[in-house]
């Protein structure tokens, strides 16, 4: 039925009642509601049918329904609580639940003629129908049908029985609530609630409203929710009991395992996946292993490295019944840099729990090589000689590589060969190897370079080679050839020759030999004589010694097995000459220093019989810089017997002093002509001001300080122009100089600069004192002092009476001491006069803020001076002591006391 329609046929007093009242009623009606049909009115609906038969004539019935936790009372034109009664007498329910309805009769007088009850089950959109059977009233208790003794409480529990179905062990099902209400006439005492029976254990009382006395008709509610700790199927009953009444509702349910879910395997490994390209795709398998479904499920991946792996695909979402399973299925698509990524794939339901499993996977960089050694040296093998080999490893880092192809390359490459070509075609997998050798046979001496290229359709790598090409043992003679010019009969002259082997490979010993001519020639020191290594040289001394003059030439050999080398030497035999330096000596005029001085002409002449050699000219000796060779033309040429040259030399100091050097004219023959040089540089003028700074310390505002002097000194060779002397800075106007301006120092001299602080204002003054010279330069003192009122010293009080002390015993006492000028005092005195100066005395300070002898007084700065009274003999005991510096003037204070 889609609807249920109603007829109330209700019972109206008095009306309506005289054909259905007396003792011999058989059914008496107070609402009753007939069903029509589907069609009709739609709805929760409750029919209530009373039936019996009770003595007296029945006025009125009444009716009790106990619903949802109350009680109320209703009758035909009014509506109270979840019952409604509308006008067409239907009534109409909200909400659904056990229900008990008490149906009291009442005569005229409102005396109770018989009473009873039914109870049931309201639910959603049906009719329930409950018929009660009225008994007759006892004594005006209860009546006969209402199943206990008149006057006594009843008890009674809906529903009578509940079945909570299937629950999980360690999941407490939701509270169901039980309705207790008293049927009976008289009040009962607060009930007594238990759970009983075998599984008791597993259920659980969660609320009880019933704690107090619970009247006629009323009712209270229990909670009872069904918490199994083991599996299988449990049952336990609810009693409550009141004055020896006992109700009960019996409880059932199944306990099962709670849905659990589970993930396998635990450990997935997706394998390699190149970075930036998706990966396998694995897949794990979700199972409830519970009893009961779990909720709806949720999978997500969770961790550091979640965001590489995405979620494929997967079954799973909806609840899992119990035993059932889904899956999962996870890619692997890495991004970054290569290496290792873990996450987790967590699938979870309420209920259910959640299951984890790890999910790994390794990401690879697109195949990438690597050659070791990436550089590399095959030693150094003669012209022709294969070198030992050198093994290469080539490896993998990354992903699968297609096949490598190895090559040579570079400006030597014919010198080198891959021996053993392991690489060749093959195709590397990930972190995997092979291996090449290498050899260098060199074709000519010298380093030789070349490439060696591994490469793949993913990228390659490339290894450096080289190596040195021994050449045969090669003799080099230098210099190349050798005059020795012209050398007066008698005289010697050596040259020194150098042998060394421009080849490769070791030489055999070096011997070394004159020919053609000789006779006025001679080997002399020498270090060869042994084997030369490659790059290695010896050394030979030829020495020349003309006997006659005339013309000398030969050639000096050196040999090492097949390998040889020549050089020709000549020089001539001349008689004597003699050169001379005309002057022999030359001071210069002093000179400032890098300024140019003067110059002289020096003369050269050979007072020799025969022509001498070619001249060299030179300046030697510490002071050669400081002069310059201007013009001159005895370089490179030769001077007959009595011939001259001339040559200038001016003087440069370089440096403040004296210089000097020598001037020498060489010949061979000819000796050697000196003439001895000299000047004195001069230092240009340059100041200095000393002291540097000073400071004046405090002067009084209005007063100025004494002179104090400033040198002002020339530490060059040279005088100053005029000095120009002044103060500059912000407080310049505090500062008065006088001396030494618009004079002009001496070299080496000083003058004085009077300078006095005159204070202004208040506060620290600063200023420069600036001396300056355009010949000399600018030099500065810095000059401060301080201006303020003067200290003066203000003690408070003037007066201290340290009033009685027992002889022997002392009392102290202090009084304030201020500084209230600017400036700081002199260091602080105290002495004592009057009557008793014995009796007192200062104390000597322990803490901060007390004066002390010495000490001095900033501005606004105090002080406290701790006094002591210690009387000897008894009576008054009168004294001064007087606070005194310099600056700060001297206070007396009074000081009185008595000794007892």
């Amino acid at each position: 039925m889609n609807a249920i329609a109603a007829t109330p046929r209700p019972v109206r007093a008095p009306r309506a009642t005289a054909h259905l009242l007396g003792r011999s009623l058989g059914l008496v009606v107070a609402a009753a509601l007939a069903v029509m049909g589907c069609g009709g009115k739609t709805g929760t609906y409750v029919v209530v049918r009373v039936e019996g038969t009770v003595p007296g004539t029945i006025a009125r019935i009444e009716l009790a329904f106990t619903y949802q936790g109350s009680t109320r009372q209703h009758s035909f034109a009014e509506a109270s609580g979840p019952v409604t009664l509308p006008s067409d007498g239907a009534f109409k329910m909200t909400g659904v639940g056990p229900i008990m309805v008490t149906a009291r009769a009442l005569d005229g007088a409102g005396d109770e003629l018989g009473r009873g009850s039914a109870s049931g089950t309201v639910r959603a959109d049906e009719v329930e129908t409950l018929t009660i059977t009225l008994g007759e009233a006892v004594d005006g208790g209860l009546p006969d049908g209402g199943g206990s003794d008149g006057g006594l409480p009843d008890l009674a529990v809906l529903p009578a029985s509940h079945d909570y179905g299937v629950a999980a062990t360690g999941a407490p099902s939701p509270a169901y609530e039980l309705v207790v209400s008293n049927p009976g006439v008289a009040t009962a005492a607060p009930p007594v609630v238990v759970l009983a029976g075998t599984d008791r254990p597993d259920f659980a009382l969660t609320a009880n409203g019933c704690t107090g006395a619970l009247l006629s008709g009323a009712s209270c509610k229990v909670s009872v929710a069904f918490s199994p700790l083991t599996q299988g199927l449990k049952s336990a009953r609810l009693e409550v009991q009141a004055a020896g009444v006992t109700a009960t509702a019996q409880l059932t349910g199944v306990a099962v395992p709670p849905a659990s879910l589970s993930l396998s395997p635990l450990l997935h490994d997706a394998g390699r996946a190149v970075v930036g390209q998706s990966g396998s795709v694995v897949s794990f398998m979700v199972r409830n292993n519970g009893a009961v479904p779990t909720g709806d499920l949720v999978a997500a991946l969770q961790g550091d490295d979640a965001a590489h792996f995405t979620l494929a695909s997967q079954s799973c979402g909806a609840p899992l019944g119990p035993g059932d399973g889904c899956t999962v299925s996870v890619r692997f698509t890495p991004t970054g840099s290569p290496g290792q990524r873990t996450a987790s794939l967590t699938v979870t339901g309420a209920p259910g729990g959640t299951g984890v499993a790890a999910v790994t996977g390794m990401a690879m960089a697109p195949g990438t090589l690597t050659v070791k050694p990436e550089t590399s040296n095959l030693g150094a093998r003669g012209v022709g000689l294969a070198s030992t080999p050198l093994l290469f490893t080539v490896t993998n880092t990354g992903a699968p590589t297609s096949p490598l192809v190895t090559a040579l390359t570079g400006t030597n490459q014919a010198d080198f060969a891959i021996r053993n070509a392991g690489c060749q075609g093959v195709a590397l997998g990930s972190e995997l190897s092979c291996t090449l050798e290498v050899v260098m046979t060199p074709s000519a001496g010298g380093t030789r370079t070349a490439s060696l290229t591994v490469a793949s359709a993913s990228g390659g790598a490339v290894a450096a080679l080289s190596g040195v090409g021994l050449a045969p043992a090669a003799l080099d003679l230098e210099p190349a050839s050798h005059d020795f010019g012209s050398l007066p009969v008698g005289a010697t002259a050596a040259q020194l020759f150098t042998i060394s082997n421009t080849g490769g490979m070791p030489s055999q010993p070096v011997v070394m030999a004159l020919s053609n001519g000789a006779a006025d020639l001679a080997i002399g020191n020498s270090t060869c004589g042994v084997a030369l290594a490659a790059g290695a040289s010896c050394t030979v001394n030829l020495v020349f010694t003309p006997r006659t003059a005339g013309t000398r030439s030969a050639q000096l050999t050196a040999t090492a097995a097949s390998a040889s080398a020549t050089v020709t030497v000549s020089g001539v035999g001349v008689p004597a000459g003699a050169l001379v330096a005309i002057p022999t000596t030359r001071t210069f005029a002093d000179t400032l220093v890098g300024q140019q001085g003067e110059s002289s002409v020096i003369t050269i002449r050979n007072d020799g019989q025969v022509s001498s050699g070619a001249l060299a000219v030179q300046l030697t000796g510490t002071g050669a810089a400081d002069f310059d060779l201007v013009t001159t033309d005895c370089g490179a040429q030769t001077l007959a017997a009595g011939a001259t040259c001339m040559l200038t030399v001016r003087f440069r100091p370089q440096s403040a002093g004296l210089h000097a050097t020598s001037l020498q004219v060489v010949a061979s023959p000819g000796g050697t002509a000196i003439a001895t040089l000299s000047g004195r540089g001069l230092a240009p003028a340059r100041l200095e001001l000393v002291p540097p700074s000073y400071d004046y310390g405090s002067v009084v505002t209005g007063q100025q300080s004494p002179d104090v002097a400033f040198t002002l000194a020339n530490l060059g060779d040279l005088p100053t122009d005029q000095v120009t002397v002044q103060t500059s800075g912000t407080d310049a106007a505090s500062f008065v100089a006088s001396g030494c301006g618009g004079q002009v120092i001496a070299a080496h001299a000083s003058c004085t600069i009077q300078v006095r602080f005159v204070a202004q204002g208040t506060g620290q003054r600063t200023a420069s004192l600036t001396a300056s010279a355009t010949m000399g330069g600018t030099v500065t003192s810095s000059l401060t002092g301080r201006a303020g009122a003067p200290a003066v010293l203000v003690v408070t009080p003037l007066q201290r009476n340290f009033g009685s002390v027992a002889t022997g015993a002392e009392a102290t006492a202090q009084v304030r001491v201020r500084n209230s000028g600017e400036l700081p005092t002199g260091p602080l005195s105290f002495s004592f006069g009057g009557a008793e100066p014995g009796s007192y005395a200062v104390v000597v300070p322990s803490g901060a803020g007390e004066c002390a002898v010495n000490q001095v007084l900033a501005g606004a700065e105090a002080c406290n001076l701790k006094l002591r009274f210690r009387p000897t003999s008894a009576g008054a005991k009168d004294a001064t002591v007087t606070v005194s510096a310099t600056p700060g003037g001297s206070v007396p204070v009074s000081l009185s006391g008595t000794g007892q």
